[in-house]
């Protein structure tokens, strides 16, 4: 059996210096600040994962009202290696 201790280390130091972090299900700095804890210097990875949003995406459409109005065009240019007919 091989145990990595520089992982059991790190895990071990993440929560040593933030033993609140997790027990209180990873509040936000406003909560910790008025509870009189301490903000985290560096946010932990959950904290990080969960709490990013992804904001809606704006539908900027516009019907076309005649021919040409709204153009799509590849300006990339020749692609290589060609498709798989070899055009």
């Amino acid at each position: 059996m091989v145990i990595n201790y520089t992982i059991q280390k790190a895990l071990l130091t993440n929560q040593a210096n933030d033993p609140w972090n997790e027990r209180l299900g990873h509040p936000g700095a406003s909560t910790l600040k008025h509870l009189g804890l301490p903000t985290l210097q560096d946010s932990c990875l959950v904290c990080k994962t969960n709490k990013s949003h992804k904001l809606p995406f704006q539908n900027h459409f516009k019907p076309a009202l005649s021919t040409l109005d709204c153009v799509h065009m590849d300006i990339v240019g020749p692609i290589n290696p060609p498709s798989m007919s070899g055009k």
